[in-house]
């Protein structure tokens, strides 16, 4: 296409590196004049990937209304570019304490402390949720709660199978 004598036009680049890492290339016009370049540079940033191993903790059985020994889960950000928007959520019997913020820096790492305070005598399940700006990720947990000292029930269940409305069954002795 041409230009008029003594116009000008405007070229908008967009840089869209592929890799991390310095970038160089060139914008090139040729014309009746010749040729003009324009060298163009830029850094392309790895993305914050941020693994949260491990999926699964399990707690070792622990007195109701105790709090256990916190457990310790690491996230780091191996990417060049700053994880944000970072919220840490948990369900069940188990809380946790964010120590990342809600901001981690490229090639940084934080911690997150996961305990497990039991209200109820047997198997909990429960789940940590992790979220950033690109993702939620979850690690399930298991503990057991266990009576405290003096306090036991055996047999830990009874079922009294089908029995017709209005008929009592057999006694079941629980001590």
């Amino acid at each position: 296409s041409s230009l008029p004598a003594n116009a000008s036009c405007t070229v908008s680049l967009v840089f869209v590196p592929t890799s991390s890492g310095t970038r160089t290339g060139a914008f090139t016009v040729t014309d009746s004049l010749g040729t003009q370049t324009a060298q163009l540079s830029g850094i392309g940033l790895a993305a914050a990937p941020a693994p949260l191993p491990p999926l699964a903790l399990t707690f070792a059985a622990q007195q109701v209304g105790t709090v256990s020994t916190a457990q310790v889960i690491t996230l780091s950000n191996s990417g060049d570019q700053p994880l944000t928007s970072i919220a840490v959520a948990t369900s069940g019997d188990f809380s946790a304490a964010n120590n990342c913020g809600s901001l981690l820096q490229g090639h940084g790492s934080c911690t997150i402390a996961v305990t497990f305070v039991p209200t109820l005598v047997g198997t909990a399940i429960g789940a940590l949720m992790v979220t950033d700006e690109f993702r939620t990720q979850t690690v399930d947990m298991t503990g057991t709660g266990t009576a405290p000292p003096g306090v036991s029930a055996e047999p830990a269940s009874i079922n009294f199978g089908g029995l017709a409305a209005g008929t009592p069954s057999s006694v079941q002795p629980v001590t």
